[in-house]
């Protein structure tokens, strides 16, 4: 019996495998339009014996490694990646040394191997050194009273790099802001002329305004990737729309524009979180100013509608159509390229974290007027 310190050693014989591949072809691949799809489908399937070994694999996992297909054969997924750990038990192979019990790929086929389907991830190194990340998922197969099982991988190597850079960035260049404004804060507290106080002002607003863009990007990404946890706190509406409106009386945005508060504004106690509902809130008077000209009056507001808390941002201007058909798109913008995450960030908010609703209307009578509405006790 083969040494193995994880999964069972043992492979198919010849015979054995010569078998396994031509049923599974027989009964799965040389079906009508089977190839077709399997050429059109742009991740790798594999399929597995018993034995964990290869009995079919797909154009694209062939290709990936420029082999021909027959080669890989009597594989193990180990093997054909050129995994490290598959040479750390030479008889045994792929599975079975220590390491290998923590491997996702291993224990992935092991589950569909006893019945089950699965999901993992395999963060495998090579023996050049290089890595490999792949998002992996099984489907078990019965041929002939024989357990097989269907994976599926896919390469997630560049999102788990560009998730990891963007930790990094984000960690690094929040820092570096934080400093600058801790720094312009400082200096705001000496006895400093008045010229040199105004340039100091202008480093706090612009530190300040970068912090802002920074984490709103950060928590955007986390909102996209199902990261974000709420922190529920008692907030009072009225105060909330005050302390908006301040926020933007010395933005460059309102210059020459007047931001009001609907005199019929509710004062209502309710639950919800501060940071997130602020961003909303933030870019729907954001969105407002940016669509207003010099002159224009933006009203906000609060109120109570069927049991809901409705809060709203009005300006005069009026979009045209094809803007609104697309207004919530990610990256769509009127104001150019690498713009539109506002009103898409909006509702992502809203409706996947607040449990609320995001509407907007926009005519000749009543201008623009986004809404966001949010069940009272949330």
């Amino acid at each position: 019996m083969i040494k193995t310190f994880f999964a069972p050693a043992e492979k198919a014989t010849d015979s054995e495998l010569e078998n396994a591949v031509k049923k599974v072809r027989e009964h799965y691949v040389n079906q009508p339009h089977v190839q077709n799809l399997l050429n059109a489908i742009p991740n790798i399937l594999l399929i597995f014996n018993q034995e964990r070994q290869i009995v079919f694999c797909s154009p694209t996992f062939s290709n990936l490694l420029g082999v021909d297909p027959k080669d890989l054969l009597g594989q193990r997924i180990g093997e054909a990646l050129h995994c490290i750990n598959s040479t750390l038990n030479l008889e045994g192979g792929c599975g079975t040394s220590p390491s290998c019990q923590y491997c996702g790929a291993v224990n992935s086929i092991l589950s569909g191997l006893k019945g089950d389907s699965n999901s993992g991830e395999c963060n495998l190194i090579k023996t050049d050194g290089d890595a490999i990340n792949l998002a992996i998922k099984t489907v078990p197969l019965l041929l002939d009273q024989r357990q097989y099982v269907l994976c599926h991988f896919q390469d997630i190597s560049a999102k788990k790099n560009r998730d990891n850079l963007e930790r990094i960035f984000f960690h690094d260049i929040l820092n570096t802001a934080g400093l600058v404004q801790s720094f312009s804060e400082a200096l705001g507290d000496e006895e400093i002329d008045s010229s040199a106080s105004n340039l100091v002002k202008i480093i706090q607003k612009n530190s300040s305004a970068m912090i802002e863009e920074i984490r709103s990007q950060q928590i955007l990404l986390k909102a996209e990737a199902g990261e974000l946890t709420l922190e529920l706190q008692k907030l009072e509406s009225r105060i909330l729309i005050t302390k908006l409106v301040e926020s933007f009386s010395e933005n460059t945005l309102a210059k020459n524009k007047s931001i009001i508060i609907d005199s019929d504004t509710c004062d209502i106690t309710f639950s919800s979180d501060p940071g997130l509902l602020g961003r909303v809130l933030r870019n729907m008077l954001k969105n407002a100013l940016e669509a207003s000209a010099a002159g224009d009056v933006i009203t906000v507001g609060c109120r109570l509608k069927e049991k809901q808390l409705e809060f709203w941002a009005q300006n005069p201007s009026v979009m045209p159509a094809d803007v609104q058909s697309q207004l919530f798109s990610r990256y769509y913008s009127t104001k150019g390229k690498g713009r539109g995450l506002g009103t898409y960030s909006m509702k992502l908010l809203t409706e996947r974290y607040l449990k609320g609703k995001l509407s907007f209307i926009s005519s000749a009578d009543k201008g623009t007027i986004f809404c966001a509405s949010y069940p009272i006790g949330h």
